[in-house]
């Protein structure tokens, strides 16, 4: 499970945890605008209902693929 952060200039990612392991990652990456980047990134967009309440969701089992090649 990664734990991160993101902003609209910044992201951050905290740590890993794999199979009960946690390693520590504390690495920050300027967020690309659009474009190819040879760096990590993820997105999940959710979206609230029409009074905008909090609620927690949990991702499992996520897949994260990698495309090598040419600019994009």
């Amino acid at each position: 499970m990664w734990t991160s952060s993101a902003s609209a200039t910044q992201v951050h990612y905290i740590s890993l945890s794999v199979a009960g392991q946690n390693y520590a990652i504390d690495t920050c990456y300027t967020a690309e605008p659009k474009g190819y980047s040879e760096e990590i990134s993820r997105a999940f967009q959710i979206d609230g209902n029409y009074k905008q309440q909090p609620y927690t969701v949990w991702l499992d089992e996520v897949t994260l693929n990698a495309y090598l090649g040419a600019n994009v």
